[in-house]
Formats: C-alpha cells, sequence, structure tokens
C-alpha cells in the first residue's frame, strides 16, 4: 500500500467531517496556480483538522482575490465562531446574497474567503470590572481587491474564521491565528493542539497521528 493511500486511509477511517466548497467573488486576475488539485494527503489533513475543530474544510476557488497569501491550491479548515469575538486581520468563510448578472443569470448561494478590514455595529458595555465591545457585523475585503465587499456579514452568513490552511500539493500546514500569512506547524503538532490528550488517547486518533507524522 502507498504512502498516500495509507496516509488518507487511516485518517479518513479515524475522523470524519463535512466537505464544503467555496464559490468566491468574480476574480481580479486569475490564479496562477489554479493549475495545481489538492493531494488525496492534503485533503485528509484538511478532514482530520476540520473534525478536530469541530468544522469544516474547503478548497479555494482560482479567482486571485486573496493572493499571495491564499492561492488555488490551498484548503481552508473553517471554525465556527461568534461574530463577536472576530478581529480586523481574520480570515473568514461567508456566504453571500444571490444576485443577478448582467445576463440575466441568477448566481445562487455563494461563499466567499475573504479578509475582515472593519468591525460594524459596536457596542461598548462593561461585564464585571471590564468593557467590552461587541460588534454584530464586520465588512472584508479580498487581500488582492482594490475595494471592500459591498455585503456585510453578519452572523446567519458567518460559516467561521479559518483556523489552518493545507498546502493542497505540499502538505504543509498553517496556524493562521498568528500573522496575516499564519505560522508553519506540523500537522501532527496542530491535531494534539485541538484534540487535547483525552480524544487522543483512543487507538484511531493515536494511529492518524503517526499517520500525519509519517510513522
Amino acid at each position: 500500500m502507498s504512502a498516500r493511500l495509507l496516509l488518507s486511509g487511516v485518517v479518513l477511517a479515524a475522523l470524519c467531517a463535512c466537505v464544503a466548497s467555496s464559490a468566491p467573488v468574480p476574480p481580479p486576475a486569475r490564479d496562477p496556480t489554479a493549475a495545481f488539485p489538492a493531494r488525496p494527503e492534503s485533503e485528509a489533513i484538511a478532514e482530520a483538522l476540520a473534525e478536530s475543530v469541530r468544522g469544516e474544510w474547503t478548497s479555494v476557488k482560482n479567482t486571485g482575490s486573496m493572493l499571495p497569501v491564499l492561492s488555488a491550491r490551498d484548503l481552508v479548515v473553517v471554525r465556527p465562531v461568534d461574530i463577536r469575538d472576530l478581529r480586523v486581520g481574520d480570515i473568514i468563510v461567508f456566504a453571500v446574497p444571490a444576485r443577478s448578472l448582467p445576463n440575466g443569470q441568477l448566481i445562487q448561494h455563494r461563499r466567499v474567503v475573504h479578509r475582515v478590514v472593519k468591525l460594524l455595529d459596536c457596542v461598548r458595555h462593561r461585564i464585571d470590572s471590564e468593557t467590552v465591545t461587541d460588534c454584530e457585523r464586520v465588512r472584508t475585503q479580498g487581500d488582492n481587491v482594490r475595494t471592500a465587499d459591498r455585503w456585510p456579514t453578519t452572523q446567519a452568513t458567518l460559516a467561521g474564521r479559518v483556523a489552518y490552511v493545507v498546502d493542497g500539493r505540499t502538505n504543509a500546514v498553517r496556524d493562521m491565528r498568528s500573522g496575516r500569512k499564519g505560522t508553519v506547524v506540523s500537522a501532527a503538532d496542530a491535531l494534539r493542539r485541538e484534540l487535547g490528550p483525552d480524544r487522543l488517547a483512543g487507538p484511531l486518533f493515536a494511529d492518524a497521528v503517526r499517520a500525519l507524522e509519517g510513522g
């Protein structure tokens, strides 16, 4: 059995997650990485991480709107989040309303992967001795787009915050909690961090970690 089949088989047997697809906005420029589809190992890693954050994973379409941080070969792992916990700089996945193209064609439910650039409808209030600011909507924009998205994101349209990015060609994993581009981590370490010792105690999860480490 090849290493590819071993990794996919072990991880997929240990973990399952919902597979989502995103359909971002029309491109400012075509993504030059569009010709590189994700490898089965990368999809298995994304699926394992999605299960560990109790979220989902999705591919990035070749619009080029998030270059150079995200390209068409990337898979994003999405963690559910309260919109009031979002901060400027976070990359999120959200749905946008249906709309009609100039030719009359109706575009139904679409999902976009863009960055939060502004917090909207914010209210400050005190909890115990601390002042807390809660914002009910956010404005987003692609890193490679000159203008912000015209639709604000609400809790109802928010799928979640991008927690990890998996390179579909190299299997490299980035933790997106630090910096605009994220920090490279090993898939096994990310899985350990998210699952914790209790959930990792079972033999299936232990096998999954060993597979991700190449053992």
